[in-house]
């Protein structure tokens, strides 16, 4: 690391020497990456500025290394040069919001993250000789009309204005629907098999050869995306609930152990014979439920003989869905999701207040949780049952996806190359800076915390219909829609799918003619 930050030393001179030849263009924007992502609509908090020793830089012992025998992690890069060739990346941004764009730093903060993400983009630039220009607009759900229609009517007018696009996976994958993306495949110097990529998710997503959306360690969102489970520490002392961990580790950590504690730990505290939100402790209170489906390890499409194939009448799956209902609306101390979903502070007051005791979320949100007087810790997503072998978790559908529009296509070499040193350097830097000091340093608060999360961090899978499910008239999120409304209403798992699977498969029918 020290070597690296002289290098950066000795290009921010040189850079400033050659300025007008040279020239790297960045756009501004505001401070990025000060606290973790959580869901979208979560607040923001300070930064940080707490030093970076050489360890905490470093990356895992374990990690893969794809270095020469000199260390140099940019040994299949090296030498590549493109003339300077100008790469514009469109970048995502939530204003207001706990997500923060994970490219676009211009200066050097004191951040450690934000600095991290500042020397990669330079790094780069110089590596290849590539000017990199990062253009920043609202990306959140609610700005995906402009974001989108930007995109949109760059690709129509065929005016080469973005090389990159980094977007919000719940609705960026409709531009294959309109041709307007490559194939990702096709770019030249991408290694997807390598450690900085996230392999399983590109593979759900390729099919017939063609893969329009990746992502990986280029972008910071691949870990606070994932999904975890907070417990209050407090309340799990009081009940003698026992060493949580190690339940972990044995196995246990079931469905049927959730519902027991969230039994245990329900109480009437305004003693008025009800249990009321807003005042009385319950065992479990979330606003979503698409978790259990990964957790479980079960899927509602899966890809068979190259392409995407519904699986939503499979009887494992149809389990999962009646599990929901009894869950969250038969089970004593849980939270019923109509109710707590209404908004999402609901179900994260009642946790930061100490009402209750479990509370499931992206990693993200122990940004939200910095603050919290009780003491709390981390835990992955529960198991289907004992027999299920490992434990397993999922990314919230505001993970970024990264893809590059069809007018970009003349520019694929400088593109490609460009692609895979941020990654690499995502790797070895970006990473390193934004887990093991932010995640490790500032926000958890016991080791047993970390290797809950190193757990989950082996297993977070996607299936085709997570990915396009912005495609597919949001069937990604039907496991929250039935447990939200339909559930509430009466309404029957099997009926209700059997009722739109037609339209569905049409949905599906269409996207993979995309692809064909």
């Amino acid at each position: 690391m020290i070597v690296y930050n002289c290098y950066i030393n000795t290009i921010l001179c040189l850079r400033k020497e050659n300025a007008k030849m040279k020239k790297t263009l960045f756009c501004t924007m505001a401070l990025i990456l000060s606290v973790l992502a959580a869901v979208p609509a979560y607040s923001c908090g300070n930064g940080s500025t707490d030093e970076q020793t050489e360890d905490q830089t470093k990356p895992d012992a374990n990690q893969e290394s794809a270095a020469d025998e000199d260390g140099d992690i940019f040994s299949a890069l090296r030498g590549k040069d493109f003339g300077w060739t100008k790469i514009t990346i469109l970048c995502r941004d939530n204003e207001g919001s706990s997500y923060k764009n994970e490219f676009g730093i211009t200066e050097e903060t004191g951040d450690i993250v934000e600095d991290a993400i500042y020397k990669r983009n330079l790094t780069v630039s110089n590596l290849l000789n590539v000017d990199i220009e990062t253009i920043t607009m609202d990306g959140s759900w609610n700005n995906q009309d402009e974001f989108m229609g930007l995109i949109r009517n760059s690709v129509a007018a065929g005016d080469h204005e973005y090389d990159i696009i980094t977007g919000y996976q719940a609705y960026i994958t409709q531009l294959a629907m309109g041709g307007e993306v490559i194939n990702m495949l096709d770019l030249p110097y991408v290694d997807y098999t390598q450690p900085w990529w996230n392999g399983e998710t590109i593979e759900q997503n390729t099919v017939n050869g063609k893969c329009f959306f990746v992502n990986g360690d280029i972008g910071l969102s691949t870990y606070y995306a994932m999904s975890v489970v907070y417990f209050n520490k407090r309340i799990a002392e009081e009940l003698d609930l026992g060493d949580v961990y190690q339940l972990v580790h044995d196995g246990k950590w079931t469905k049927e152990k959730a519902a027991e504690f969230s039994k245990a730990a329900a109480i009437d505290l305004n003693g008025n014979s009800k249990m009321d939100l807003d005042s009385d402790r319950f065992g479990y209170a979330t606003n979503h439920a698409h978790e259990h489906m990964n957790a479980f390890h079960r899927s509602m499409s899966t890809i068979e003989s190259g392409k995407p194939v519904l699986n939503l009448m499979n009887e494992d799956v149809v389990d999962v869905f009646d599990w929901v209902r009894k869950f969250y609306y038969k089970s004593d101390g849980v939270a019923p999701i109509n109710k707590s979903a209404v908004d999402y502070k609901i179900s994260l007051g009642m946790f930061t207040e100490g009402r209750s005791l479990l509370y499931p979320d992206s990693l993200g949100s122990l940004s939200s949780l910095r603050d919290m007087s009780d003491d709390f810790g981390v835990l992955p997503l529960f198991k289907w049952d004992e027999e299920q072998k490992d434990y397993y978790s999922l990314y919230l559908d505001f993970l970024t996806q990264i893809c590059v529009p069809v007018t970009s296509a003349e520019s694929a070499d400088a593109i490609g190359a460009v692609l895979e040193a941020m990654a690499i350097d995502g790797h070895y830097n970006v990473v390193p800076a934004f887990y093991d000091v932010a995640v490790k340093s500032k926000y958890v608060r016991d080791n047993e915390s970390i290797e809950m999360i190193e757990l989950t961090r082996k297993n977070v899978v996607q299936s085709f219909v997570d990915i396009y499910g912005g495609c597919l008239d949001m069937l990604s999120n039907l496991l929250n829609n039935y447990a939200q409304k339909h559930i509430a209403s009466g309404g029957d798992y099997t009926s209700y799918a059997a009722s739109n699977i037609d339209k569905w498969q049409a949905k599906l029918d269409s996207l993979i003619e995309i692809f064909n």
